[in-house]
């Protein structure tokens, strides 16, 4: 095993960089530099729970040693020494053959016999005869960032064990099995939090051991034959082809040199997380990028770029003919429009609008009063605007419950009557440690919705995707209930159920997709084309004089039957430095704001308005060492945003009707 004291290796999360974007190599870990995906990705991992299944594995080999040194030079020399005797089972084994180096999650030594196992959150289905391999040959394109992973770490393992005969495996949690066990999730509580950092520290109960956590529900299912294939495959990335070892030995020089790679200006640009806001006072390293690339002007590189478009599809094409500001773009650039033309807004004409702004008043937005009056006199009053908060961890918290499975802990419900009055009409949050909520929220929002017969509106499908899960839950036994012929009666009467892009089953009482509706009446300039309600929320705001006219005064809540949260009454039309309304969801206070997380250090950024700290805070609510203080300040924020939601959707009913009348 090579052993050398430069610390400018390629790691494995550097190499998975580098095969989005070679050019990420010289922008990451530089702090002067915008990155946005690291905040995002750092709470997703928090609110799924990946930081505890790396915990639980270890449990799996009992006697396994850990390589708890810090520093690549002395995390090598520990791992060589550790690897001299014939049967051995490291944690964090550190390989590096030249400049390339891994930690290994778990590596398992029998004689001349090594297996790499690298363990991961996504959720494995050892029913799904197609999991790794497509029915045309291919290797699941959601799989092949973990393999090559893993690729990487094989590649080095049989560079630096040459005498060896290397496997590979990952361990993932199995969407087969059941926690036999009640609050699996928090025998492996978080301790400490760096966000800033992107680090955690678990640490397990002391004296833990397998038998502790019931029946496994982690698999280890070996990919030697994928990383064997990979490893001999020519592939193509961004700016690079080649083998894995020719890429990574290539990739490794330009970062010990820190080479500055000439950027591979791709569709891939559209998800660059080195992109900085206008605002930032970080350098843009995709702006860089396009400079370099195309010789842009500053001014140009200001403006709207073609991977910019929303639902832009044909990115590579414009690239190539040399358009590259969404200026540049025509109507026949976009495409055929296949949208029926009495459907409203098709998805070309959405992208045309953001390009060109044709059609739109001069207030920057188009509504199609046609296409909003067809669905809304189809509505039955009162209207019932509802939304869930669900979570998924991949160590459950109850006992009987698959890896992933959804727990459904919170709703809010709304009614807007015809003639205009609104009332927060229920509501429903359990966050008791070991208590599985989904039959409570059912049966309450069963008792909820039936205080009137009129119509259920939610935002996106969602809503309709957790209710028919639970009637599946109800039907395969993780919940049993006396009553569950009558929830799932319920359930069916809400929901809609598609096979193949067709209806086969549709409720008497089935939701309306308010997204839709949006899609296809409202474009807003400052939407972007975009039609999720945190951009359809603010856009409204500034475009309707009646929305102004209601929110402007502090009227909503202060003991008014429109809130159960808001004490002190709201003013929701608030206007930014720019005159135009603050995005409402930016008026909610940081749920981490009221109090020390348990290592004294505040957490501010992180907003209940964001829905990875949403996850994240039921998640810690599991845990029974939070203060009676925190849970009431959680359990608060997290009222308070649900709530939001489902009054955004009222306004944005208020906003349409007003135009329509």
């Amino acid at each position: 095993m090579s052993n050398n004291n430069s610390q400018r290796f390629l790691t494995k999360s550097r190499f998975k960089l580098a095969t989005e974007c070679p050019r990420k190599l010289f922008y990451m870990g530089r702090q002067d530099y915008a990155n946005t995906k690291a905040n995002d990705e750092f709470l997703r991992m928090l609110a799924e729970g990946g930081y505890q299944v790396g915990e639980l594995a270890k449990l799996m080999f009992p006697g396994g040693q850990e390589i708890s040194v810090t520093g690549h030079s002395a995390q090598l020399d520990a791992t060589k020494a550790a690897l001299i005797g014939d049967r051995v089972t490291l944690f964090e084994a550190a390989l590096s053959h030249g400049r390339l180096f891994s930690r290994v999650d778990v590596l398992v030594k029998d004689g001349n016999e090594v297996q790499l196992i690298e363990v991961k959150s996504k959720s494995y289905d050892p029913e799904d005869a197609y999991f790794f391999i497509t029915k045309t040959g291919r290797i699941d394109s959601d799989l092949k960032p973990y393999l090559l992973d893993v690729a990487f770490q094989t590649l080095i393992a049989r560079r630096a064990m040459p005498d060896c005969s290397v496997k590979a495996a990952l361990m993932l949690p199995d969407k087969s099995r059941r926690a036999t066990i009640e609050r699996l999730n928090t025998l492996f509580p978080i301790h400490r939090i760096d966000a800033e950092k992107g680090r955690i520290e678990v640490r397990t109960r002391p004296g833990l051991t397998l038998a502790d956590v019931g029946d496994s529900i982690l698999t280890v299912v070996d990919v030697t034959s994928l990383v064997d294939r990979l490893l001999n495959e020519v592939h193509e990335f961004p700016g690079a082809t080649g083998t894995i070892e020719e890429l990574a030995t290539r990739w490794a020089e330009d970062y010990e040199r820190e080479a500055s790679i000439p950027p591979p200006v791709q569709s891939q640009c559209k998800r660059c997380e080195f992109r900085a806001p206008p605002d930032s006072h970080k350098h843009c390293g995709l702006t860089e990028c396009w400079k370099a690339a195309f010789h842009m002007p500053s001014h140009e590189l200001r403006e709207p770029l073609v991977i910019d478009l929303w639902d832009g599809r044909r990115t590579r094409h414009w690239l190539e003919d040399s358009k590259r500001l969404l200026s540049h773009l025509t109507k026949d650039d976009l495409g055929e429009d296949k949208h029926e033309e009495d459907n409203g807004i098709s998805r070309i004409d959405r992208q045309w609008l953001q390009i060109s702004g044709d059609g739109l008043n001069e207030r920057g937005y188009l509504f199609s009063k046609s296409v909003a009056a067809e669905a809304i006199q189809s509505w039955r009053y009162p209207l019932n605007l509802i939304d869930f908060e669900t979570s998924r961890t991949a160590l459950p918290f109850h006992a009987g419950q698959r890896p992933f499975g959804l727990v459904a802990f919170q709703f809010s419900h709304h009614v807007l009557n015809e003639d205009g009055t609104l009332v927060h009409a229920g509501e429903f949050l359990s966050t008791d440690p070991g208590q599985l909520p989904n039959l409570s929220f059912l049966r309450a929002l069963r008792t909820s919705l039936a205080s009137n017969d009129g119509s259920v509106l939610m935002w996106s499908p969602y809503e309709n995707s957790v209710l028919n899960e639970l009637a599946g839950q109800l039907t395969d036994g993780t919940l049993d209930a006396p009553d569950a012929s009558e929830l799932i009666t319920f359930i069916e009467g809400l929901t809609s159920q598609k096979e193949k892009g067709t209806i086969v089953r549709q409720g008497a009482r089935s939701m309306v997709d308010m997204k839709l509706v949006s899609a296809n009446a409202f474009f807003h300039r400052r939407t972007k084309a975009g039609n999720s309600i945190k951009k359809v929320l603010p856009a409204m705001l500034e475009a309707s004089n009646e929305l102004r006219r209601i929110y402007s005064n502090a009227d909503y809540g202060g003991g008014k039957s429109n809130s159960r949260n808001f004490e002190q009454p709201m003013t929701w039309w608030v206007p930014g430095p720019d005159g135009q309304p603050i995005d409402p969801y930016d008026l909610l206070p940081p749920v981490f704001g009221d109090f020390s997380v348990p290592n004294g250090e505040e957490e501010d950024a992180l907003s209940i308005a964001n829905g990875g700290a949403a996850l994240y805070a039921y998640a810690r609510l599991q845990f029974e060492e939070i203060t009676e203080d925190q849970r009431r300040a959680w359990n608060k924020a997290l009222l308070r945003y649900c709530e939001l939601d489902t009054l955004a959707m009222a306004m944005i009913v208020q906003g349409w009707r007003n135009w329509l009348h």
